[in-house]
């Protein structure tokens, strides 16, 4: 498809060296999803903003004694000011939990520790996640991961988050798209390490639409011995389409099995009957390299035909307050509509970018440009980029094709692009690491 001149290109650094940009003007993931028409309406992380002019409240952390901080962000759209925990946890050796995490969205939507649920499954309300309990690099800079830990399903001790009175969630079979960042080394089977679309009371049981990460066999497999990403739809746990139902497990040979430290898992669900894609999305990868692989994209297992979604959102936990399972959590959103696969590209790149597990801040020497470099922007067949005046680009479209452009007071005149994601190299006599912009439809 031909990009019209209304179209907007967003841009971010990739690769091994590339700086992570911290100004307002670079893009986070939910600036992305906004491009895409496809805002986000929950987005939550311990670890950094996601979006670009985000300097809020993260989370709060709460200490024994009962007083509270939130945590906020070092710059905006920057990662979170882990020393500001260190500082008020460690006042008379108390200890914190992570009492609030906070939607960086402004629909409201925060999450808390979730109520009593299913007699038979989760019946204790839940615990708050250690706050000190996970701690990683993002891009040279520690931050903390949300620690999530099992209890069972008739004792105590779970920890899970819960929001039963959302704004905006997708509800019905209205379209949704979401991703977490997780962990997979650290995981099990028991049900159910989910995030996603959830019943608002844990008693009354709807449809759901929520990623699930682990190693349960119950209903679905993926190739190996797991983790693998599936979408807890309430009924089961589902990789693909095909038969359900109790002691029918299918394998999906797309599935893979994915236990890296640093897990991007993808789902989208679209309306029943859609053209647009789907109706059932399944994406998965590397949040550290690389690109998404789709695990599954086609129609829904057996009885989901359309989905009658309520529109809670649960972080840790089964929709009845299943409390078995165990995880870790860094960041997650949820969006309205079907976000499209540029834009699923797009919010991969974003990811590793942000660099975790990085140990140190990642710099370069600038010094031969006017600014910062921190931004590529393309338009109406123009791509601009800031901080450089002249020089020349190399352009790689989808298919591997490459394109040398000049530079002409810090703008490359391209034309009109095919959507997809383009590797653009600046060329002026330093070893400039490549970086991706996406044409989206």
């Amino acid at each position: 498809m031909v990009i019209r001149h209304s179209a907007t290109v967003l841009c971010m650094l990739l690769g091994a060296g590339a700086v992570h940009a911290q100004s307002p003007s670079a893009s986070g993931v939910c600036d992305l999803y906004a491009a895409g028409g496809t805002p986000c309406v929950a987005a939550f992380s311990s670890t950094r903003a996601l979006f670009s002019a985000y300097s809020g409240n993260l989370y709060q952390v709460r200490r024994s004694d009962g007083k509270t901080q939130d945590i906020k962000t070092l710059s905006p759209g920057g990662e979170a000011d882990a020393a500001a925990q260190d500082a008020f946890c460690s006042a008379a050796g108390s200890k914190c939990r992570i009492s609030i995490i906070y939607d960086q969205s402004g629909k409201g939507n925060h999450l808390t520790k979730a109520p009593a649920g299913n007699k038979d499954y989760g019946p204790y309300s839940d615990s708050e996640a250690v706050a000190d309990a996970l701690p990683i690099k993002l891009n040279g800079k520690k931050v903390y991961g949300i620690h999530i830990t099992p209890g069972g399903w008739t004792t105590p001790g779970q920890v899970g988050y819960r929001n039963t009175h959302t704004n905006g969630i997708a509800k019905g079979d209205d379209p949704e798209s979401m991703y977490m960042i997780t962990d997979g080394t650290y995981v099990n089977g028991a049900c159910c390490f989910d995030f996603g679309n959830a019943e608002m009371d844990p008693l009354v049981y709807t449809s759901m639409d929520a990623i699930y990460f682990g190693t349960n066999n119950w209903w679905d497999v993926g190739t190996g011995t797991g983790p693998w990403i599936m979408a807890d739809l309430e009924n089961g746990v589902y990789n693909h389409a095909g038969a359900t139902g109790s002691g029918r497990v299918h394998l999906n040979s797309k599935g893979q099995s994915l236990a890296y430290p640093f897990v991007t898992a993808l789902l989208k669900n679209n309306k029943a009957g859609a053209t647009t894609g789907g109706p059932f999305t399944i994406k998965g990868g590397n949040a550290q390299s690389g690109t998404l692989t789709t695990m599954w994209d086609g129609a829904r297992p057996d009885g989901y035909g359309s989905l009658g979604k309520a529109g809670g959102i649960v972080l840790g936990i089964g929709g009845d307050n299943s409390g078995g399972a165990q995880g870790n959590f860094y960041e997650g959103v949820m969006t309205v509509g079907f976000a499209s696969n540029a834009v699923d590209d797009a919010v991969q790149a974003n990811i590793v970018a942000a660099g975790y597990g990085r140990n140190t801040v990642s710099v370069r020497d600038v010094s031969s440009h006017s600014g910062t470099m921190n931004e590529l922007r393309w338009s109406e067949g123009v791509l601009r980029i800031a901080g450089l005046r002249t020089g020349r680009v190399q352009v790689t479209d989808p298919q591997g094709r490459s394109r040398l452009f000049p530079v002409s007071e810090g703008q490359v005149r391209t034309g009109l692009l095919p959507r997809g994601v383009y590797t653009c190299r600046i060329l002026d006599g330093n070893a400039i690491e490549p970086r991706n912009f996406v044409v989206l439809p």
